[in-house]
């Protein structure tokens, strides 16, 4: 999974690469990883009854942007609007940020 950290207070709104992140209800400042996760698209085609390969055809994604997909790595936003389009759906219906741990060496 693509992972990014950034340091963040209980409340506050963190900035993480090119993105505005609101903190959760975080008990003390640490160092958090985020990762993206795409689990919510694949249960969306299992409960459309469509596979990979048709949604691959149907949205133009090139094999490799999917084959990254597959691997939970970061892709595109125009990729994840495509997919959007297809399914006719939310963003939130076909991936999202899982805060992970934070890393007890970046801890004060």
């Amino acid at each position: 999974m693509y992972k990014f950290s950034y340091f963040c207070y209980k409340g506050s709104l963190c900035r993480a690469g090119n993105y505005d992140i609101i903190a959760l209800d975080f008990l003390e400042k640490g160092l958090y990883t985020m990762s993206l996760s795409y689990k919510k698209l694949w249960k969306q085609l299992i409960d459309r009854d469509m596979t990979r390969t048709e949604l691959r055809q149907a949205t133009g994604i090139s094999p490799s942007t999917f084959a990254r997909l597959s691997k939970g790595d970061y892709v595109a936003s125009s990729v994840i609007d495509r997919i959007c389009q297809e399914l006719r759906c939310d963003v939130g219906d076909v991936m999202e940020v899982v805060l992970d741990e934070p890393d007890k060496k970046g801890k004060k």
